[in-house]
């Protein structure tokens, strides 16, 4: 008779420690899935455009908002006012855009440079509170 014994210690706890991490990147990759989510409705909510470009000025990342707006279905307006809907109710949002008079290094006038500022007030305790940020827009390079 003939018999063999093998000690699969070391296998169980391999197979262990590899059930763990499978289970440990089943639940990071639904964090993700939810953080991707999130950052998908809070894009796509903004009343701004918003678009990310690489070091080789391609496309990482855009809103629908962006996309209205180089399509052209939407015009910018030089002051407008908005009052605000859903978890931001009672909030009103400023655009205000003025052009600005600029010269390149060959002294030749920039056309289609904008200062925008956006404004948001609303009233907290009775009193108006408001933010404000300022950003250049300026044409786009084709």
């Amino acid at each position: 008779m003939v018999s063999t014994h093998e000690d699969v210690t070391e296998r169980e706890k391999l197979n262990a420690e590899l059930e763990r991490q499978h289970l440990l990147v089943k639940q990071q990759e639904e964090r993700l899935r939810v953080q991707n989510l999130q950052l998908d409705a809070a894009l796509n909510n903004m009343v701004q455009g918003l678009a990310m470009f690489d070091a080789d000025l391609r496309v990482v990342l855009v809103n629908n908002r962006y996309a209205e707006i180089e399509a052209g279905s939407v015009l910018l307006e030089d002051s407008k006012v908005e009052e605000l809907k859903g978890a931001f109710e009672g909030m009103r949002l400023k655009q205000t855009r003025v052009p600005l008079k600029r010269k390149n290094e060959n002294n030749v006038d920039i056309t289609g440079l904008y200062a925008v500022k956006l404004q948001v007030a609303w009233k907290a305790d009775g009193q108006e509170q408001a933010k404000e940020l300022t950003f250049y827009v300026y044409p786009r390079q084709r």
